[in-house]
């Protein structure tokens, strides 16, 4: 058959949803921005940019972020930069997507096996990554350094988060076999682990 997918969306102030929308790809992956006002789509076939206002108006709510393709992982406080993973195609890859003009879309491919999380700085200068074998692995991307890491971590990292101030990055790894669960504070200055807090 004939396999598509839509998104609905529901009007606050009635109890149904208007009326289907199609989506121009199949969606893994679905991450609003912090204001609301825009949602980054992942997919195997090409990620999209969603503006939600546009829904039930002429205008087109998708925008194609060129040949990115994988898993939306984390979006910028400022909603303008977003993070992917590409775990199907071969090389893995990480797409770092820069938005703030719509005309001029930029994105960096890095090559890092298979990124399950990712946060960014509140100041969105830093974003960290994990990935590599069996996610142990963590990565630092700048746009102002180069791509860190690998850099191990005791196990497989399940979350990443930053202190209010931005200070301070906790990444939080899984037990193994060998090891306990664990929680590695970095500082996000220099990138190294934080003394005497872990």
């Amino acid at each position: 058959g004939d396999c598509s997918t839509a998104i609905y969306i529901p009007s606050s102030s009635k109890a149904a949803s208007n009326s289907e929308t199609p989506m121009p790809v199949a969606p893994n992956s679905l991450l609003f921005d912090i204001a609301g006002d825009k949602a980054y789509m992942g997919s195997d076939f090409g990620a999209q940019l969603i503006n939600p206002s546009s829904f039930g108006t002429n205008n087109n709510p998708f925008t194609a972020l060129g040949t990115v393709t994988g898993k939306v992982l984390a979006i910028s406080n400022n909603g303008t930069i977003a993070v992917f993973s590409d775990t199907i195609h071969t090389p893995n890859q990480v797409y770092v997507v820069n938005t703030a003009t719509a005309t001029n879309l930029s994105a960096n491919a890095l090559n890092i096996t298979g990124a399950a999380t990712a946060a960014f700085s509140p100041d969105g200068l830093k974003t960290f990554i994990t990935g590599g074998t069996d996610g142990s692995s963590l990565y630092i991307y700048s746009s102002l350094q180069a791509l860190q890491g690998p850099i191990a971590l005791s196990g497989p990292a399940n979350a990443i988060a930053f202190s209010p101030n931005g200070a301070f990055a906790f990444v939080a790894e899984s037990s193994t076999a060998s090891t306990s669960a664990n929680l590695s504070v970095f500082s996000t200055c220099n990138n190294q682990v934080a003394a005497g807090l872990n």
